[in-house]
């Protein structure tokens, strides 16, 4: 009996570990056109997600190039197994759980905005006064926002916002390969030096930061990218970007330029 309680266990713990190699039945996405899926083992009870680049980069010889897209976090309970999505602090760091329908196909992080979120030249809620003299008034402003929301103004208006969406989506991924490019770029220069990796933080409302960091502590500001342009610039301190632009990381030709010739010392932001 003993015997045959140990080879229950084990069937289970591969059975478990089996499923946590997979990508949940509950994942939503189907992998992006010229990305795949992987998954890998983080930690006993955590897996990592990964899109992997089918593109060629010439800035690593033709090796594969990959992102981190999230975690699913497993926990065994007498009822089953469970599990959560967390987004990535960067690839070696598990972060805040997250709702999948806050995250896109390419990354866990949280949309930057959503298209309809209020912003200063939205148009204004429509404010609802009991008073008889004011009806009037309330009702033809009902009407006239009505007809907005119906317009083709409105329209271009909310394709205008899925743009800018998608743009600050792409600046985000663009960035993560950035932290990427650098990151191997250290690891050909030092191979048997300190542990360097490289991250992308979100700093106030304009920039992304590049952060240069040893041994899982941050060093320094590798570089600024502007949230919404995808402008990179030289970090001029700890808090603000040099004057200048560098790059654009939606352009494709600066792109292909930095993510080939970008090295961890910086050089490449000098002009």
């Amino acid at each position: 009996m003993v015997r045959l309680k140990i080879i229950t266990s084990m069937n289970y713990n591969a059975t478990l570990n089996c499923m946590m190699h997979e990508l949940p039945t509950d994942f939503p996405y189907e992998a992006p056109s010229g990305y795949r899926y992987r998954t890998a083992e983080f930690k006993p009870n955590v897996i990592s997600i990964w899109c992997d680049h089918l593109n060629h980069y010439n800035f690593n010889s033709g090796a594969t190039v990959s992102t981190i897209w999230g975690f699913v976090k497993f926990k065994t309970t007498k009822r089953g197994t469970t599990h959560t999505y967390h987004a990535p602090i960067r690839s070696n760091k598990i972060g805040k759980i997250v709702a999948l329908d806050q995250t896109s196909a390419y990354s866990a992080m949280p949309l930057l905005k959503l298209s309809l979120d209020p912003t200063d030249d939205a148009p204004a809620s429509v404010m609802i006064n009991s008073s008889a003299k004011d009806t009037t008034m309330t009702t033809t402003t009902f009407n006239q926002d009505q007809a907005f929301y119906n317009s083709k103004e409105f329209s271009d208006y909310c394709a205008q916002k899925d743009a800018q969406n998608t743009n600050q989506l792409n600046v985000t991924k663009y960035g993560l390969m950035l932290c990427d490019a650098l990151q191997q770029s250290h690891q050909r220069s030092h191979p048997n030096g300190q542990n360097y990796s490289y991250a992308l933080i979100s700093s106030g409302r304009k920039y992304h930061k590049v952060m240069q960091c040893v041994n899982g502590e941050t060093e320094s500001v590798h570089a600024f990218i502007d949230k919404k342009t995808g402008e990179v610039y030289k970090a001029a301190s700890f808090k603000q970007p040099a004057k200048g632009v560098r790059f654009n990381l939606l352009i494709i030709t600066e792109r292909e330029f930095v993510l080939e010739n970008c090295d961890w010392a910086g050089g490449y932001l000098y002009k």
